[in-house]
């Protein structure tokens, strides 16, 4: 709980306070529920793409196989966030909500996070979040091994 009975914010409500990018809500089950605990940091990385990966109904991505798990994990956590949503009279649509965090950018992130290079058509792609991944990683300066 974010919350306790006196409506007090607990721990869980601090870290969700402190998020800034991303779904604070769910960010803060993943990390409170151990979702990160098993995975390597490539892994880590590519499941956290599925916060930035510009989402589509239609997007029919499918994680990579090693994070198959994780990915469904997030999904379910998605879901269960929205249904509290719903409970307190927002607004949302839950499948909308779901797929917001989908799987379009994994592969693409994994790879590079376990050191592949972009390939050159990775900056011309449609999808501008995947421009600026590729913009920003193409190099890998930034990043120390």
């Amino acid at each position: 709980a974010f919350t306790n009975a006196d409506d007090v914010v607990e721990v869980k409500g601090r870290v969700a306070c402190e998020i800034s990018a991303g779904d604070e809500l769910l960010m803060t089950e993943l990390i409170f529920r151990g979702a990160f605990a098993e995975l390597t940091p490539p892994q880590t990385v590519a499941l956290m793409s599925c916060f930035v990966a510009e989402s589509s109904r239609n997007d029919k991505s499918t994680p990579p196989a090693a994070l198959a798990d994780a990915f469904r994990a997030l999904q379910d956590d998605a879901r269960r966030i929205a249904g509290v949503m719903k409970e307190c009279k927002l607004a949302i649509g839950e499948d909308d909500y779901v797929a917001r965090f989908n799987a379009s950018l994994m592969a693409a992130v994994l790879a590079w996070a376990e050191g592949a290079t972009l390939p050159p058509s990775a900056s011309s792609q449609r999808n501008s979040r995947a421009r600026s991944f590729a913009s920003c990683v193409g190099s890998k300066k930034f990043c120390a091994k």
